[in-house]
């Protein structure tokens, strides 16, 4: 009895995989996911296959990063991307850093601060939260301006170069702003 019930399964399994290899043709006519731009695309500038707006130009050559990123003074301007796009472009910052030192970073987020008395320091930090607020990404800045420094949590609008730093033969990175506003 066993055999004919393992039989029976197996039997069940090949002819639900033969019905779904003889309908390939059918769903050969469903579009496909792989018609969606892939994020390589979209960072270059192209657009996207049921796009109404006019595309973005492509970078330039020797452009690190597409010209969509950019406004004004900052070559990357995160507060014109949406929270799933920042949090893409802050992971994109801290897994490979050296590729925007140099760069003008414009970003907002909440003020946090921590003091560390090895270096007798403060050090700054702007906290990005993600779209769903469960995988917050900060960067820190170097504060610019005396006086007391905003509570915790308050949003602030920071721009400033993108640069490392050494402390401890370490390497670090931070934003070297040249403006800091509580937003």
């Amino acid at each position: 009895m066993k055999k004919l019930v393992v039989l029976i399964a197996i039997l069940a399994l090949c002819l639900s995989l033969f019905a779904g290899c003889a309908a390939e043709g059918a769903a050969s006519k469903i579009p496909s996911v792989s018609a969606a731009p892939s994020v390589e695309d979209i960072l270059a500038g192209s657009p996207s296959p049921t796009a109404n707006d006019t595309p973005a130009p492509a970078a330039e050559p020797g452009e690190t990063m597409p010209p969509n990123l950019k406004s004004g003074s900052a070559d990357v301007d995160l507060t014109l991307l949406s929270s799933t796009m920042i949090y893409a472009e802050v992971y994109n910052i801290m897994s490979d850093p050296d590729a925007y030192v140099g760069k003008t970073i414009k970003l907002r987020g909440l003020y946090a601060s921590g003091y560390y008395e090895p270096t007798e320091q403060w050090y700054h930090f702007a906290i990005i939260p993600d779209a769903t607020a469960c995988c917050s990404g900060g960067l820190e800045f170097l504060w610019v301006g005396g006086g007391d420094f905003p509570e915790t949590d308050t949003e602030v609008e920071i721009v400033g170069v993108f640069e490392p730093y050494d402390e401890f033969g370490e390497t670090y990175y931070r934003i070297n702003s040249s403006s800091v506003q509580v937003v």
